[in-house]
């Protein structure tokens, strides 16, 4: 693989929830961690990188004082008791790493899901949210997009610590440089690239 850095790949609703049958979504599951799962080992690196076996496509590390931290969410309907215990999951998954650390040792989150946040999520994004407002530290989700444009946010009016990003629509979005500064009240510097 020719890529100077390594490359962390997250799961998407079409990579397995979207592919019919429990059974399809299940082997399309598996596959995509076989495949895709700890992709960035691809590379020789020194992260630090943990995974949660629990939930195909969650993974954490800590770099240059940033809490990276990857959760499987997606917007296409699972069954009821999967999507709960898999948002459940991901709050503990979540939780855990932002603890696992003290205070001192990251100055951000930077956090990657699929689905933007909202009441269909809500079991992942409300135990969350309580955590992030308490945390004093900027928090950044970057989240792909079904159908609408570009967009920098703040979600949620009782934290306005965590700022999200929304991909162009649809995968259209051509590489974007996130640069992380040590500036407390706006850190997250967002460099998009344009298709050519």
């Amino acid at each position: 693989i020719e890529c100077p850095v390594p490359m962390f790949v997250i799961t998407g609703d079409k990579d397995w929830a979207a592919c019919g049958s429990k059974r399809a979504a299940e082997d399309a599951l598996q596959y995509w961690n076989n495949n895709l799962g700890q992709f960035d080992q691809n590379w020789d690196h020194n992260f630090d990188v943990h995974y949660q076996g629990e939930v195909v496509g969650n993974f954490a590390f800590l770099h240059k004082g940033v809490l990276f931290l990857s959760v499987n969410i997606v917007d296409t309907d699972t069954e009821p008791d999967e999507m709960t215990d898999r948002h459940e999951r991901n709050v503990m998954w979540t939780k855990e790493q932002m603890n696992a650390y003290k205070q001192n040792q990251y100055r951000a989150v930077v956090i990657f899901g699929h689905s933007h946040p909202s009441d269909d999520q809500g079991e992942y994004f409300w135990p969350v949210i309580d955590q992030i407002k308490n945390l004093d530290k900027p928090v950044l989700y970057l989240h792909a997009n079904k159908h609408g444009n570009y967009e920098i946010y703040t979600p949620f009016d009782e934290a306005k610590n965590f700022k999200a990003v929304q991909l162009e629509k649809q995968g259209r979005e051509a590489p974007m440089k996130v640069t992380i500064l040590d500036n407390d009240s706006d850190p997250f510097k967002v460099l998009r690239n344009k298709h050519t």
